[in-house]
């Protein structure tokens, strides 16, 4: 009888045994979910929608990201100014805002957005020589509605306001400069396209 307990005891063992093993791999592979699960809750993503959103400058003039109704790509550029990698940033994201600006077909708003205020943006701008829109948010709530909080971080998004591609670390390598200018110009076609078949439709 001792000895038909203890076999059962040993069984029940293995299956714990083995039942432990399962749920570890099981655990191991659903981190990757995990990770992307956290990234869409923390980050902007790919496919998310920015709701029309109103910024201000310093001089008190009016920006907008999200649906525009200009009908251009919009490359958005978050930083702060005490950020070191929004400064090892600076090279790349003023190369891609000058050039984007002087596209000839203007299918482009470049809209750089300060999480700084005002007197150490302007500062800051003077100094690195940014030219360009910068903005604050109007409603101080937007950077949780958006995702928009941690910099440095760079979005592209379409003419609707639709997320076409998102950075969320510093630009410094040639890679990253080039995948940012793809998703640039793949936001501003598909626009054209929409464009086009909105005219050949009326």
């Amino acid at each position: 009888m001792a000895d038909r307990g203890t076999r059962v005891l040993q069984v029940l063992l293995v299956v714990a045994v083995v039942l432990v093993g399962v749920l570890s791999v099981e655990v191991q592979a659903l981190k990757p979910y995990q990770a992307q699960a956290r990234r869409m809750r923390s980050f902007p993503h790919i496919g998310q929608w920015f709701p029309r959103t109103n910024l201000v400058t310093e001089k008190g003039d009016s920006l907008t990201i999200g649906e525009t109704t200009s009908g251009r790509a919009q490359v958005v550029i978050f930083f702060r100014t005490t950020c070191p990698y929004c400064l090892a940033s600076l090279p790349a994201w003023k190369s891609m805002s000058d050039s984007l600006m002087k596209d000839q077909r203007s299918r482009f708003d470049v809209i750089w957005i300060t999480g700084s205020n005002w007197d150490s943006t302007a500062s800051y701008a003077a100094k690195h020589n940014l030219n360009y829109a910068i903005g604050q948010f109007v409603d101080t709530k937007m950077p949780m509605v958006l995702k928009a909080r941690v910099v440095p971080l760079t979005v592209i998004l379409d003419r609707f306001g639709r997320v076409e591609y998102v950075h969320v670390q510093a630009v410094t390598e040639r890679s990253t400069v080039d995948s940012l200018y793809s998703a640039a110009f793949r936001a501003a076609a598909a626009d054209s396209m929409l464009t086009a078949a909105g005219s050949a439709s009326r």
